[in-house]
């Protein structure tokens, strides 16, 4: 069942009512990603303030949310579940507290699009939170499915049974007929002729009758065609009428499924709540900036959909920082407006450089390694480098101090930058040097924009265990500790062993993670940006490593990359999917350049070995974004390869566009897939 946003005041209510003292009455299933990190905070926040006792459970993929939800069932309070970022596209109708016809209830905020439409269809246990991005009109309904499952048994059977109507004359004359030739058995040769006569009068009478009736045979046959031929004219038309709807639902469903793309950002729906209960403050409305901030800098969604989101959050920022200065000025109306802005926790809107983590690092860094200048000024080229040197020289910044850290450049030559981005950037054909967002003052000395925070966020959720355990303590406990010094020599028991560490490895990041967000610790912050700053340069690197070797294969419908996890850097930073995702689209903001038309860019596809548990990860990219009308389907491609292989494989991210197979599998898969229409 869907709920509009405007009504998700409604959801929290009867999620409070059912709450109850010293109980944990809500269960939030939580997917690994900064929006969703984001939504967790406002929403752990909201629980606290009207003491309803909560658990979070982190989950890596549609598997272990399976398993999560069964698990739950041995809860006897458990009256609300709430899905973050997961759920939506899983058919949660068969689950237990479904199926079993509790009083239940799940509450979905997932960004991932297409829902399910089982789940839209439920009208009792599961609530959908609707952020405007559905496709309503087109989701399939069970009227539709039923078509579809009775098409196919219908056309097995045969519906037409006319053998009987195809005979067209009467048996009666030969009956007639065969009783005077009976009687001719029961005469004797004195009586011949006079029997002989009878038959032959008999006969002409029965011609005469054939004759009168056979033209009056032909006009009742002829009625009786007519009849037949319009009987038939009409089930041919049931039938096609019939056809024809079972093609419509059949193209309705394959239309809703047919490709993969994200709604807003799920922080957004929860800082709704937050508005509708009259709670909102400075915490919730940064952790929404952040969720938004997350779908854009990721290509999840286009700078159309983010000015949207962004139009709604200045309006907050003004609203609620502004009630702060106010504050402040009826406390003491000495306080100057430089220092009120220096308030910590503060929020302002800003127009930031499209350089990356710029405060935490050099100019000359900060352009070379930015998704967006390192491939408008092909840095992959023997000229890249000069291109960026020539760029500082005519922004009127000495090298020298291009190249040292941002914060102990001169003011003068900050301001030189500020004056001059944009009258340079032209001469390079650079006309979004600055976009919409937002900056925070996390320390009195210390302010991190929005987007280098999301980068710090996602640097810790995908970054390998070993480097951040030496910048963050254990996190909370999380479940029992799993062994992981055995090694095994059955390849199977290895593999399961390392899914198992690295399902645990990654709950810790999830934690250090969700630690790090609200952290008033500014040191905290600035090493998980420096994390960040490390990928982006490995990311760069490699993607230029790849072009100078031309290791890319040109496939009739894609481009295709593998990497054989040889290097330290494949090794470390690109294990993870989403990791590999990031490179994927950098590459395909390369081509896009290289292109220089606007034909459509092909879509590429990643993969990468792991030796340990002998398989490959698949990753499938088609654009610089996704949307409505840019959506990836490659999940079905992949899915559809494997099975017509008959192959083992797991499709378990709720990124769906991911796949794992086994190495050897890995050249027919390719060929499968290439040869795919």
């Amino acid at each position: 069942m869907l709920i509009d946003q405007t009504s998700i005041i409604h959801c929290y209510e009867k999620i409070q009512k059912k709450a109850i003292n010293g109980c944990v009455t809500v269960f939030i299933f939580v997917a690994f990603d900064a929006d969703s990190l984001c939504s967790l905070k406002i929403l752990t926040g909201l629980l606290k303030s009207d003491n309803i006792a909560y658990k979070v459970l982190p989950v890596t993929g549609f598997s272990q949310l399976e398993a999560s939800i069964d698990e739950c069932q041995t809860s006897e309070s458990i009256q609300s579940m709430i899905f973050i970022n997961c759920g939506g596209v899983l058919d949660l109708t068969q689950k237990w507290f479904v199926t079993e016809k509790t009083k239940i209830k799940a509450y979905i905020f997932d960004n991932h699009r297409p829902i399910h439409h089982h789940n839209i269809a439920d009208k009792n246990n599961i609530v959908i939170i609707d952020d405007g991005t559905q496709n309503q009109q087109n989701c399939p309904e069970r009227e539709d499915e039923i078509l579809q499952m009775t098409a196919q048994h219908e056309e097995d059977e045969d519906i037409s049974d006319n053998d009987n109507e195809d005979q067209d004359y009467s048996e009666e004359d030969d009956d007639d007929l065969q009783e005077y030739e009976d009687e001719d058995e029961g005469f004797d040769e004195n009586g011949e002729n006079k029997l002989k006569n009878k038959l032959d009068k008999k006969r002409k009478d029965l011609a005469y009758e054939d004759e009168e009736e056979e033209e009056f045979g032909k006009k009742d046959r002829r009625e009786k065609n007519r009849r037949k031929r319009r009987s038939d004219k009409k089930l041919k038309e049931k039938k096609m009428e019939k056809k024809l709807k079972i093609e419509q639902h059949k193209q309705k469903m394959e239309n809703y499924y047919e490709g993969f793309y994200y709604g807003k950002a799920t922080s957004m729906l929860m800082y709704k709540i937050c508005q509708q209960a009259n709670k909102e403050n400075n915490n919730y409305l940064w952790y929404t900036i952040l969720g938004a901030t997350d779908l854009l800098i990721h290509g999840k969604i286009t700078q159309q959909q983010y000015d949207q989101m962004y139009e709604e959050l200045v309006i907050e920022v003004e609203k609620v920082n502004i009630q702060k200065q106010e504050f402040s000025q009826d406390l003491n109306e000495s306080i100057a407006n430089e220092q009120r802005q220096k308030n910590i926790g503060f929020i302002e809107a800003s127009n930031e450089y499209r350089f990356i983590c710029l405060r935490n690092w050099n100019l000359y860094e900060s352009i070379y390694y930015s998704n967006y200048f390192a491939t408008k000024l092909e840095i992959w080229n023997e000229n890249g480098d000069q291109k960026i040197t020539r760029l500082i020289a005519l922004l009127g910044i000495p090298l020298e101090e291009a190249k040292q850290q941002y914060k102990f450049m001169k003011a003068q030559f900050k301001e030189k930058l500020k004056d001059n981005i944009h009258s340079v950037a032209t001469k390079y054909k650079l006309y979004n040097v600055l976009f919409n967002s937002f900056v925070r003052q996390i320390d009195e000395k210390t302010q991190v924009s929005s987007t280098d925070m999301v980068y710090c966020l996602t640097a810790i959720l995908e970054c390998p265990k070993q480097i951040l355990q030496n910048i963050f303590e254990d996190p909370l406990k999380v479940g029992q500790s799993i062994q992981t010094d055995k090694t095994s020599d059955n390849s199977e028991e290895g593999s399961k062993n390392y899914n198992e560490k690295d399902i645990f490895d990654r709950i810790k990041n999830f934690w250090w993670a969700y630690e790090t967000i609200s952290s008033k610790e500014a040191v905290l912050i600035l090493k998980g940006i420096d994390i960040a700053i490390q990928f982006q340069k490995a990311m760069v690197n490699e993607a230029k490593f790849v072009i100078d070797r031309d290791l890319i294969t040109q496939c009739s419908d894609f481009r295709f990359l593998k990497l054989n996890n040889d290097t330290y850097s494949q090794n470390q930073y690109f294990q993870h999917p989403y990791s590999l995702q990031k490179l994927a689209l950098f590459l395909m903001g390369i081509f896009k350049e290289k292109q220089k038309s606007n034909q459509p860019i092909k879509p590429i596809v990643l993969s990468i070995k792991n030796s340990i548990t002998q398989t490959q990860t698949i990753i499938g990219v088609v654009g610089n974004h996704y949307s409505a009308s840019t959506k990836n389907d490659f999940a079905f491609k992949f899915q559809s390869a494997a099975k017509a292989l008959n192959l083992q494989y797991k499709q378990d991210d709720f990124e769906t566009s991911i796949i794992e197979i086994k190495d050897q599998d890995f050249d027919v898969f390719l060929d499968e897939i290439t040869l795919a229409k």
